[in-house]
């Protein structure tokens, strides 16, 4: 999330802003221009390389994106913001997921992701979203996401199987004769 310039010897930390980063102003558009709700969904499975009809892995991000590209259309929300917060809501799945983080660690790093495109600090934060956005993506993100966010962890857990099988094998010992 961050990219650190050197400057006199001295760190500044700057924010790298999610805008643009996985959906364009033009793909927004699209994504937009198109009406049915299957249409958008197949738009999503192919920019993401997602078979959903197959994968349930898939389906289920399917449906976590739709959604939240939906919010934001909802929502009246302009191209940048919505292309913003579906970043947001993609890093911090990706994260999460990757790092088998707890629900209440993704859930801080999701706001704080939040709040560096909530105000307009530079070259700290970029302020894409406003505050009244911020608390309604915070919203949104406790009903949908953190509220099954079990279920996501539980579906990205890698499955280990142990293969058991036993023998018993019997071995007679000959009788001992007096000698």
């Amino acid at each position: 999330y961050f990219m650190f310039m050197f400057h006199a010897n001295n760190a500044i930390l700057q924010a790298k802003s999610l805008l643009w980063k996985h959906f364009s102003q033009d793909e927004v558009g699209e994504y937009e221009s198109l009406a049915l709700a299957e249409d958008r969904q197949a738009q999503i499975a192919t920019k993401f390389e997602l078979d959903q009809e197959n994968d349930r892995r898939s389906k289920a991000l399917v449906g976590l994106y739709f959604h939240t590209m939906q919010f934001g259309l909802d929502n009246g929300w302009t191209h940048d913001k919505v292309s913003a917060f579906f970043s947001i809501v993609f890093q911090t799945h990706q994260d999460a997921m990757n790092n088998f983080w707890p629900v209440e660690y993704a859930f801080k790093e999701f706001k704080q992701t939040l709040l560096r495109h909530s105000v307009q600090r530079p070259p700290w934060s970029v302020g894409i979203l406003s505050l009244r956005d911020a608390q309604l993506a915070v919203e949104f993100m406790t009903e949908s996401y953190f509220r099954h966010y079990m279920l996501y962890k539980y579906a990205y857990t890698k499955r280990t199987t142990l293969d058991l099988s036993t023998s018993h094998s019997i071995t007679e010992t000959p009788p001992v004769f007096p000698g």
